[in-house]
């Protein structure tokens, strides 16, 4: 019952609330008690547990597709550097995998290209955002001046709303998933990875399964809101995936695995 507030709360706030308001300091300590509920929920030693089960699951189903499939293809949303907390950088070492790895911050991008600069004959790479049009958009991403720790290089989202005192926006190119799969004539996609900072139900919403239909899917759904994490699970398990929530990460398997 109190995700059915909290969600409705945190959309007025990003869009109407003014920071420093008497409603921004309620529904703000609204949302730190939720934080607090959930801060209490993951320290469970049985809920850890069945999250590492679900992660190992995941893992395992996907060494067995790696090992299994010639020319294993990836499609990884929100790359960052391809070394910063990235769940697949091993994999695609290890197994030399081909794909498409995409990321919007120019920076990042670089960084990106040089870490798997032997494998540019494998791996095509995009420096964009995935959006519901082709073009350009606003990403905000934290202030260079503004990190408290390297790995905040890696958080920037589409979503509006964020501390323009931590965050700054930036006009980055866009371009719709069709536009993305089109351009490098994706037609199969054995792991779709993404990690785009609450942005990730939106990304899925834009994939047309009928078309492509991604044999695993990886998705952080740690920054969704909680109506949205359950919808995107939701959403998933009506197109044909078992889903393995993890900690931090949503894993979805296709049943034409089993």
């Amino acid at each position: 019952m109190l995700d059915r507030t909290i969600d409705p709360a945190m959309d007025f706030v990003r869009r109407r609330v003014d920071r420093g308001s008497r409603t921004w300091r309620v529904l703000s300590n609204m949302w730190a008690a939720w934080r607090a509920l959930e801060s209490v929920h993951r320290r469970n030693p049985l809920i850890r547990r069945k999250w590492a089960r679900r992660a190992s699951e995941f893992d395992r189903s996907l060494a067995e597709l790696a090992t299994t499939t010639d020319d294993f293809f990836v499609v990884q949303i929100g790359a960052c550097d391809g070394l910063m907390a990235d769940p697949i950088h091993a994999w695609i070492v290890r197994y030399n995998w081909r794909g498409v790895l995409v990321e919007p911050q120019r920076a990042e991008f670089e960084r990106l290209k040089a870490t798997y600069r032997d494998r540019h004959d494998r791996l095509a790479f995009e420096n964009a955002a995935i959006a519901g049009v082709d073009g350009t958009c606003t990403l905000y991403r934290v202030k260079d001046g503004g990190l408290a720790a390297d790995w905040e290089r890696g958080i920037a989202t589409l979503l509006p709303g964020a501390d323009p005192k931590r965050f700054t926006a930036e006009i980055v190119p866009c371009m719709t998933f069709e536009t993305l799969l089109s351009r490098h004539r994706v037609s199969r996609i054995d792991l779709l990875q993404i990690d785009v900072e609450g942005y990730d139900f939106e990304i899925l919403k834009r994939l047309d399964f009928e078309k492509v239909h991604p044999a695993m899917i990886r998705y952080e759904h740690r920054h969704l809101r909680p109506g949205d994490q359950r919808a995107c699970q939701a959403y998933l398990a009506q197109r044909g995936y078992r889903i393995l929530e993890m900690q931090f990460d949503t894993g979805a398997v296709s049943r034409e695995l089993e």
